[in-house]
């Protein structure tokens, strides 16, 4: 008998647990995903960029659709889980939009797992055709951000703690460029 509800209570946590997951990746983020715009995988985390329209009361302005991030563990046939914030405060002008975001993944004991920053946004100026960020610590080395190609939009996409970012034309020209003051 007492094993029956050993059993039965494994069994009954074992569903808690799965129950936790979801099917797609879409049912997994909080909010109506238009469309998965971008998935990179990091360690045991997705990095799942889409796009979504504000059904939120403090938006009732926003009608186009706003970029958002989603850090998921899981794969197609175990489910996915929502491990990371959701939200897309941002800054926005006429060349791109910026989205910065930050993720740690945390072990029962508390040990840090995962520690995932990126930036991502919407290039909006036809002319810029590369996107350069520079890593903390770095003073002259900036790296190329992937970009992504979408239904006749382009996005970016960078991981990893940034300084600064720019966006360049075709020649090489700085079309736009922001630093950031990185407080230690």
């Amino acid at each position: 008998m007492k094993k029956r509800i050993q059993l039965l209570l494994i069994s009954i946590f074992i569903l808690i647990i799965t129950a936790c997951s979801y099917p797609t990746m879409n049912e997994a983020i909080p909010y109506k995903v238009n469309q998965i715009i971008h998935t990179e995988k990091m360690e045991e985390i997705s990095i799942v960029l889409y796009d979504t329209i504000a059904e939120i009361e403090e938006f009732t302005d926003q009608t186009k659709p706003v970029l958002g991030v989603a850090f998921l563990k899981g794969d197609q046939e175990d489910g996915w889980d929502n491990v990371g914030p959701n939200g897309w405060k941002h800054k926005d002008n006429d060349q791109l939009t910026i989205y910065k975001e930050h993720f740690k993944d945390y072990d029962k004991e508390g040990n840090i797992i995962a520690d995932i920053s990126i930036i991502y946004g919407e290039i909006h100026n036809p002319e810029i055709k590369k996107i350069e960020t520079l890593a903390i610590g770095e003073t002259d080395h900036y790296n190329e951000a992937k970009i992504i190609e979408k239904d006749k939009k382009r996005y970016y996409l960078t991981i990893g703690e940034k300084s600064s970012i720019k966006a360049l034309s075709a020649n090489g020209d700085i079309l736009y460029q922001e630093d950031w003051v990185i407080e230690e």
